[in-house]
């Protein structure tokens, strides 16, 4: 099974949102498969309070049967919208990710009642199924930055006021500094 599609030259990307690859039915060569994970898909698992995806996810995806297990390596681009952590101000991010995975068919032999131990990036899929837009939405998560910044150079919001301060200047006096080395401001120390 190789199918190919492609973007490229005007043409309408394929949607994948609902694809499902059997994993038995690779042929030796393995297959190749583009095109995108529409929004509406993607947020059902990838969308919380503060993350909202702005433009379909394209995939580009190879898989093929290696020993036993299968392997999918790849990309994924897609953009997403979130507040910044310093100043809350709202910018969207453009992730672009490569991932390797490796897949089994049927359940995880060492999968232990509350115990999870990764020796190597192997996932079990009791069906043997690899649902496409379940990759993309755990590649998009994987992918969000853990304290997103509109920028490195953000000032952030005034902590006294709360003014951006990327916008304005606060008229806010500098904090006292408080904790137990506080006093050693007022040391005054002779040569």
């Amino acid at each position: 099974m190789s199918t190919q599609t492609s973007s490229a030259h005007g043409k309408t990307p394929r949607d994948l949102s609902a694809t499902v690859v059997a994993l038995t039915s690779l042929s030796g060569e393995g297959s190749t498969i583009s095109g995108e994970i529409s929004v509406v898909a993607l947020s059902e698992g990838v969308e919380s309070e503060d993350l909202r995806v702005k433009s379909p996810a394209h995939l580009d995806l190879t898989l093929r049967r290696d020993g036993g297990r299968f392997l999918a390596h790849g990309t994924v681009e897609a953009t997403i919208h979130q507040p910044c952590s310093r100043c809350l101000a709202e910018f969207d991010t453009r992730l672009m990710m490569r991932f390797e995975r490796f897949y089994m068919i049927g359940s995880d032999p060492d999968d232990v009642p509350g115990e999870h131990q990764m020796e190597e990036d192997l996932v079990y899929l009791e069906e043997g199924e690899l649902s496409l837009k379940r990759l993309v939405a755990e590649e998009v998560i994987l992918s969000v930055p853990m304290v997103p910044l509109c920028s490195e150079a953000c000032a952030g919001l005034c902590a006294g006021c709360g003014a951006d301060l990327n916008r304005e200047q606060c008229g806010c006096a500098d904090p006292e500094p408080t904790g137990p080395f506080a006093a050693l401001a007022n040391l005054k120390i002779s040569s």
